[in-house]
């Protein structure tokens, strides 16, 4: 590479002074003196300020004859000298300008021919270049290190690492651009390492600091886990070593680490939130740095700055090394250059983005192959003369070419793959030294100026026909590498170099290269002429119909984000109704399923159970126990598997005596051509020989599922792996393989579904309940971010592409306004035993009962809706229709309940009483209007159950076991209902007009101390035999003690009313259009206390004893401890009670339910004991001093203090 500025060289013999002299015979006055003085620069790292005056140091710092000074003398004291400060910022500014550098190149005249073939391809710009290393040995890396460079099989440096090496380990800032796997990584992490490895050596100034000494920042968390993995690697033979740390998403605490490596979001929030700080940084590298300023610009330069600040106050001359690696040059990448204040070494490997760099002119022009020539020749008549051209074309296009040019008087020297080596060489030689004003234009083809060439110095180059790959187009740029101007250098320099000119000429040949074609021109922003532009997307369009064709599969980018902005990605992306599209896959409404596999945070393998269509049509589809073997349909062939592929599923064959065996597994390794590692579903892992793998059975569906619109947080191209193992360890927290979830279709593509609002299911009574949120869940792991233009991205492109998507919600016609129909609710039994009351029976395989707990409140609302029906006009207007609800007359013929219409004939109708489970039939004129006030007030409480574990003795239920049920159902000689206790054993489905769900329940007799299991009572008694063997019991539940507050004539009950009722409220979901206007009211309590009593105020006005239609109403509690009956009195707005404390303590609270009592409020009375102003140091001293004085005695803390005010103030060593 020629080089129009070479750097310097300080020979041996500069520093020796020929006939010195002493410091009597230079006048320093004198003018001819000046270059025999010894003056330091300013900048010179020589310069040393003296403390003093001394003779001493006065000596050392101004005389010349220093070093030939045999007698020297000095003073007895031992004036230490003073090193000054020098902080070198890493950014320009205002305060800190930094000035105009001169930019050198590296000089390539001494090489040999085939040392300039390899150097030739690097541009190198830097005030001071370093010297080239070949070999590790000429490195400092660490020895260790350099045996895993071996191991890697690193054997010689790569162009751009010869340069980079030397010039980190003396410290400079590197701006690096090349391209993907061309060393640029390893060019700074083997020296990176070393100096982590040697930080208490190196760095023993800043070992009192905490934090990272190296920080790396990478664009995505692939590549931190890709540099973490090798950092580990260089560190694996060394016994010491340092602590290297990734952080990416969701954030931990990290800390005392010598290496970060991380992405830009986190950093800056783990800085914000003081996790560490950069109290010891020393290198700091920018991994990918193009899509970091194009993604992260301000995050970027806010780190810079915080490095800037840091640098402003530390106490010594350690210095921050900026290292910058970039696969492209970038207006963002120009921007950063000009902001380092220390002018850093550029390192450009590609000469493509060399020719970038230098901002060199590039005209491209779209022909016609027959007019190239006739445009090359108006080009150059009259120019080439004067800039030194080269023109590179193909092999059967050079002769004609030069033929044309000829002809035309433009004078050539051709040179193709029939010239010999000398001739090669000698036309070389002459079109280098030939002078300006005499330059002749040089062709050759591209295969010659690869292999034979090494021109750096052209001013004009010319794609006569566009190369046959793009590496070779990228190389071809060397061609001006000498002329290239750096971006820091002024314009008004002295040797002001020529602006380089670059044309490229496309024509109809170029169909292949036209998607990377059309990619340079955009970033060169050159507009296309209309008719290229559409043959450039015909081009696309051609190019992605060959992948559908070649059954390529569609890009994982593209189905994560909806697009894909990597131009040069294989994958495929366009979408194919044929290939993509599955009609045997359910496409629209909700699909049931479980989790096989988790292959990534929002993407995972599932199995098909159910689909739900828009109209709520359920179809099975299969629901096989995969740890089971596998059924085959005998009539269909099994297929063995042939492209066998990690992560997918397939069915393993056993063979044993038995016969063929096959279970489910999926692929985690592919060894080699005849084993597989394989897991089955039945969690074992083993080697299988990959001729025992077989196709699923077809009517397994084992298809892939994508979380609607959730996309890595942070500008993340890919989910971390602490995110996918966060993830992972959450799901089988919950034991993800039993789940069965459920989720709404957004698209179906590639057997692949995407799905929004996946969700657990449980069914209560007969309404559904989301239990688990699994879209929410991830949100609150923080592994995912929210991106609403995914799936319509994904919409798009299947619009683009021809294909007809459904509907995706239910078409929701406008109808007219009218009465929203009220959706009745139903009481159901919860797993814990209930008391029940038993209303009527059929067999004991059929009867109802109801939750004595809402005894009172039924009693009530059937209290109201007798009032209704006398107050209230009920029967005007009823139409009477099948499965509708209505008021009815009981069978006595006295009072109305609620009833449900199964069916009707003539005037008569077939009615089911909803709160206690017998049927009658009614005068359909005798039917009332039912309000929906009375149907949202209580749900209905006959609740369906049978004996569970019972069948009939003699096939069918005999009368007198239905006998046995209604003698358990009154108390003995009374009309009071009997206590009974039932504990649910199982459910089932009940698609009936009367119930949704039925109950297998054990039936317990609770009255009295002989507690009779009703199940074991009718095997006993003959009726029925048991299907389970033993029939187990339960044990009834305890009863906890009461405290009346008010003086009452009935006896206590075992649970609280008003928590029963708000339990109760919660199950009811549908909202009413008319508010229920009642006349009771829950009152408000305040209570408050001492070690010995409790006080209670509620809020009634004057009420000692309540009696109404005979009843005696009263308040009751479950209170928090035992308490015992003081006094109670009315006081005109309230009722006081006080109650005495059986053991002296205080109480967290007043009632013993967990569940917050909104209507019970705790007040803070005089009767509390105040406790005494305690002192921070309990001392016998008088407290006569107010809060305000002075030396205060104990520490006040106020509701507007920082949380943080109370912590430690951190050690300097932070």
């Amino acid at each position: 590479m020629a080089s129009s500025q070479e750097p310097s060289t300080i020979s041996e013999e500069a520093g020796q002074a020929s006939s010195p002299k002493s410091e009597s015979q230079i006048d320093e006055n004198d003018p001819e003196n000046d270059d025999q003085i010894f003056k330091p620069e300013s900048d010179s790292t020589l310069l040393i300020k003296p403390f003093c005056e001394c003779q001493n140091c006065h000596h050392w710092s101004n005389s010349v004859d220093w070093c030939t000074t045999v007698d020297l003398e000095f003073d007895d004291h031992h004036n230490k000298v003073h090193r000054e400060k020098k902080m070198q910022p890493l950014l320009r500014s205002e305060k800190y300008p930094g000035r105009a550098p001169k930019i050198l190149t590296f000089s390539c005249k001494n090489l040999s021919q085939i040392e300039k073939q390899m150097i030739v391809k690097t541009l190198i710009h830097g005030e001071s270049i370093p010297q080239p290393v070949k070999l590790f040995s000429d490195t400092y890396f660490d020895e260790d290190i350099q045996m895993i460079l071996q191991d890697l099989n690193y054997k010689y440096s790569l162009p751009i690492q010869s340069f980079v090496w030397p010039a980190i380990f003396r410290q400079l800032n590197v701006f690096m651009i090349s391209g993907r796997k061309t060393g640029k990584t390893m060019a700074y992490l083997p020296a990176i390492c070393t100096f982590g490895f040697q930080k208490n050596q190196k760095y023993q100034e800043l070992a009192k600091y905490k934090g990272p000494l190296i920080v790396i920042v990478c664009s995505n968390s692939k590549q931190c886990e890709e540099i973490f993995d090798l950092i580990k690697k260089f560190y694996s033979k060394i016994h010491l070593k340092p602590k290297v740390s990734i952080v990416t998403y969701p954030i931990s605490n990290a800390n005392n680490m010598d290496i970060l490596i991380t992405i830009p979001d986190s950093l800056l929030h783990c800085i914000k939130s003081r996790i560490f700080n950069f109290k010891r940084l020393c290198h700091l590298v920018f991994e990918d740095a193009s899509t970091l300023l194009k993604n992260n610009e301000e995050n970027l330069y806010k780190i810079l700055n915080v490095v800037n600040e840091m640098l402003e106050h530390r106490m010594n001359n350690a210095k921050v090394q900026l290292i910058v690696a970039s696969e492209k040059w970038t207006n963002g990448v120009k921007k950063l250059l000009k902001s380092i204040y220390m002018t850093p070494i550029v390192c450009i490997g590609n000469y493509l983005e060399a020719a970038l760099y230098a901002n060199i002119q590039f005209d491209v022009k779209f022909l016609k192959s027959i007019n190239k020539k006739i445009y090359v020749e108006e080009l150059l008549r009259n120019k080439y003369y004067i800039y030194k051209t080269l023109i590179i074309c193909n092999k059967s296009e050079i002769l004609e070419v030069n033929k044309w040019l000829v002809r035309n008087g433009i004078k050539t020297i051709a040179l193709s793959e029939n010239s010999d080596k000398e001739d090669i060489e000698e036309g070389e030689r002459e079109w280098s030294r030939a002078i300006g004003g005499e330059y002749e234009v040089l062709l050759c083809t591209e295969l010659i100026f690869e292999t034979c060439l090494t021109i750096n110095d052209a001013v004009w180059l010319i794609h006569y026909s566009f190369p046959s790959s793009w590496t070779r187009f990228t190389r071809s740029f060397s061609a001006m590498s000498s002329n290239y101007k750096s971006p820091l250098e002024a314009d008004n320099t002295k040797q002001e170099k020529v602006q380089c000119r670059s044309f490229l000429i496309i024509d109809e040949t170029c169909e292949e290269k036209m998607p990377k074609i059309s990619y340079l021109l955009n970033r060169l922003s050159k507009d296309f002429p209309a008719t290229y532009k559409r043959y450039i997307d015909n081009c696309k369009i051609e190019s992605e119909k060959a992948k559908i064709l070649a059954k390529k599969d569609l890009c994982k980018t593209l189905k994560l984000f909806g697009k894909c902005p990597n131009p040069s990605c294989n994958e495929r992306h366009m979408v194919s109704e044929d290939l993509d599209v599955s009609h045997d896959l359910p496409e629209n409404g909700k699909i049931v399923f479980k989790i096989l596999d988790l292959k990534d945070v929002t993407q995972y393998v599932v199995q098909l159970i159910e689909h739900i269509d828009l109209n709520g049509s359920l179809r099975k589809i299969n629901d096989f126990d995969l740890k089971q073997p596998l059924i085959y349909d005998p009539n269909t062939e099994k297929k063995r598997a042939r492209d066998v592929e990690v992560g997918r599923f397939y069915a393993h064959c056993d063979y044993t005596v038995e016969g063929e065996i096959f279970m489910l597994c999926h692929v985690l390794n592919v060894g080699n051509d005849t084993f597989v590692e394989v897991k089955l579903t039945t969690g074992v892992t083993l080697k299988a020989l990959r001729k025992n793998l077989y196709e699923p059975p077809p009517s397994l569906e084992i298809v892939e599922v994508y979380l609607c619109n959730l996309i890595p947080p942070h500008k993340d191209e890919y989910f971390s792996g602490r995110s996918y193992f966060t993830t992972r360890a959450s799901l089988e927290s919950l034991e993800y393989e039993n789940l069965v979830l459920r989720g709404d279709i957004q698209l179906q593509l590639d057997k692949t579904f995407w799905l929004n609002n996946v969700v657990q299911v449980v069914k209560i009574a007969h309404s559904e309940v989301d239990k688990f949120n699994f879209t929410k869940h991830l949100i609150n792991l923080q592994v995912v971010e929210v991106c609403n233009t995914q799936i319509s991205a994904l919409h798009k492109l299947c619009n683009n592409c021809g294909i007809t998507l459904p509907q995706y919600a239910k078409p929701t016609a406008k109808k007219p306004v009218k009465a929203k129909e009220i959706e009745p609710q139903r009481s159901f039994l919860d797993e814990n035993p209930n008391e029940v009351i038993l209303s009527s029976a059929v067999t004991p395989e059929e009867f109802y009962v109801r939750l004595s707990k809402y005894q009172c409140l039924l009693e009530n609302l059937e209290k109201d809706i007798q009032n209704a029906v006398k107050n209230e006009i009920l029967d005007k207007n009823v139409n009477v229709s099948i499965g509708k609800y209505y008021l009815a007359r009981d069978s006595k013929g006295e009072l109305y309940s609620r009833v449900l219409v199964l069916n009707t004939q003539d005037d008569k109708a077939l009615c089911f009483y909803v709160d206690y489970g017998d049927e009658a039939v009614v005068h359909i004129p005798d039917l009332k209007y039912l309000p929906s006030k009375f149907i949202t007030r209580l749900p209905f409480q006959a609740i369906l159950c049978r004996l569970h574990g019972l069948s009939p003795a003699f096939g069918e239920w005999e009368d007198e076991a239905t006998d046995v049920l209604y003698k358990y159902m009154l108390e003995p000689d009374s009309d009071i209902y009997r206590s009974l206790f039932v504990q649910v054993r199982d459910t089932e489905d009940c698609d009936t007009m009367r119930t949704k769900l039925k109950y297998s329940v054990l039936l317990k007799d609770g009255f009295g101390t002989k507690n009779v299991l009703l199940n074991q009572l009718i095997i006993d008694c003959g009726f029925a035999t048991s299907v389970f063997g033993k029939i187990d019991d339960f044990e009834l539940p305890n009863r906890e003690p009461e405290l009346d507050s008010l003086d009452s004539d009935s006896d206590s009950n075992d649970e609280s009313e008003s928590e029963e009722i708000l339990r109760m409220l919660v199950q009811i979901t549908s909202e009413s259009t008319s508010k229920d206007e009642s006349n009771s009211l829950v009152p408000e309590v305040y209570w408050s206390q001492t070690d010995e009593m409790v006080k209670l105020k509620v809020k009634l006005i004057g009420v000692t004893v309540a009696n109404l239609d005979g009843k005696t109403y009263k308040l009751k509690f479950i209170l928090h401890k035992t308490a015992e009956m003081g006094r109670h009195s009315a006081k005109g707005q309230e009722v006081e009670v006080v109650l005495k404390k059986v053991e002296p303590m205080e109480w967290l609270q007043l009632t013993g339910t967990n569940k917050r009592m909104r209507n019970i409020h705790y007040e803070i009375l005089d009767i509390e004991k105040k406790e005494p102003k305690r002192k921070f140091l309990q001392l016998d001293i008088p407290d006569d001093e107010s809060d305000e004085d002075d030396n205060v005695m104990f520490h006040q803390i106020s509701d507007l203090d920082s949380e943080f005010d109370d912590e430690e103030p951190s050690s300097s060593s932070d």
